[in-house]
């Protein structure tokens, strides 16, 4: 399927554990599996795979869910680059917008202006 990685080894980054990694699938059918999926591979510290699922979004999404791709921007705290595309979210009134008020990571960049 092409909106669908291979298999891929997950284990929290925190675990400690011997136990073998599950065996997810990825799939970047959805705007929010693309940012679901750029999000963990942050956290996990895998740049590349979060690049990449990034890359996904804007392709796929980033004219009509510009919101879904300031989120990112701003988890990974690419501040410059979540503003940039806040403004797009504003300028297309994309319908995710009003969670700026509350969303966390948003929130910060929120502070700053």
């Amino acid at each position: 399927m092409a909106d669908q990685a291979e298999p891929e080894d997950f284990q929290h980054p925190d675990a400690k554990t011997t136990a073998e990694p599950t065996r997810v699938f990825i799939s970047y059918a959805s705007p929010d599996a693309a940012v679901a999926g750029a999000l963990v591979y942050h956290a996990q510290h895998r740049k590349a795979d979060s690049d990449a699922a990034l890359a996904r979004l804007i392709q796929a999404s980033g004219d009509t869910w510009p919101y879904s791709v300031a989120t990112v921007y701003a988890y990974r705290g690419e501040h410059n680059h979540a503003i940039e595309w806040l403004e797009k979210a504003l300028e297309s009134r994309d319908s995710d917008l009003p969670a700026f008020a509350v969303y966390r990571s948003v929130g910060i960049i929120r502070a700053r202006c």
